[in-house]
This record gives structure tokens, C-alpha cells and sequence, in this order.
């Protein structure tokens, strides 16, 4: 099987397009949690991450991957006080309205990409994963 031919198999099963019905995904499965590996970088160790919708300020846990639903307002995501070396998780625009209604992610006292400030996401679409490295740094964006 050639790439294409992969690809064009992928997106068949995510998106319904014709004339009479525009182009959309099929997002049913994201209310399930499930488990996924993402390797890092340098392709070391693997992250699995446990998919959960939200639709409400939420406070973050280990392991998670967040696809916020934004289409009704802006929503602020809270990292714990209390975390450790290797906390991760990573957050997703469910809705495709972060330019409308932001995502937050509250530092909660914690130091992201270096910065003693809130993460503020204004991009439709966006998606990321962040693993805590230490007090100095914080957390990174790691994919």
C-alpha cells in the first residue's frame, strides 16, 4: 500500500465530504476515553494519554489529553500546585473556536516555557503536549 493510498484511507474514515454534505469529522469517539502513545523526540520513552472532552474550567491531571470545547465560552485549564518531574498532558481545540473564545492554561505557580506567566491559546485548531521538567524551566512543549 502506497502512502497516498494510506492517507487517502485515513481521511475517509475521519471526514464525510459531498455535494450535499460538507466536509466534517467524525469527533463520536473522543468522548471515549482511550489510550494512545506518543513518542518524544528523540524517540526515548512514550507518553501514554487518556482522551477526555471538556466543556468547563478544568483542573489538568496527569496523563490526559484535553480536547476543549470552547464554542460556548472561554474555558482556563489549572495545572496542580503539587507536581512532579514528567507530569504531561496536552490539549486539543475540540470545536476549532480558540481565536473566539481562548483556552488558558493557569500556571498555578508553576514557570511555563520558561515564563511566570498564564498560557493563553488564541489558535483554531491548535494542538500540543506539555510535560513538567523542573522548577527552573517548568513545563515544555514537548509535541
Amino acid at each position: 500500500m502506497s502512502i497516498f493510498s494510506y492517507i487517502k484511507g485515513t481521511l475517509s474514515s475521519l471526514f464525510s465530504i459531498g455535494k450535499d454534505n460538507p466536509a466534517t469529522i467524525d469527533a463520536s469517539g473522543l468522548t471515549t476515553p482511550r489510550t494512545h502513545t506518543l513518542p518524544d523526540k528523540s524517540g526515548t520513552f512514550a507518553l501514554d494519554l487518556i482522551d477526555v472532552t471538556v466543556a468547563t474550567n478544568t483542573t489538568v491531571e496527569n496523563g490526559k489529553r484535553y480536547w476543549v470545547n470552547t464554542a460556548g465560552g472561554a474555558i482556563t485549564l489549572t495545572i496542580p500546585a503539587s507536581v512532579t518531574a514528567g507530569f504531561a498532558f496536552a490539549v486539543g481545540d475540540y470545536s476549532r473556536t480558540f481565536a473566539t473564545n481562548n483556552c488558558t492554561i493557569a500556571r498555578n505557580g508553576h514557570k511555563i516555557e520558561n515564563l511566570a506567566e498564564d498560557l493563553t491559546i488564541k489558535t483554531n485548531g491548535l494542538f500540543f503536549t506539555m510535560s513538567y521538567q523542573n522548577a527552573t524551566v517548568g513545563f515544555k512543549r514537548i509535541a
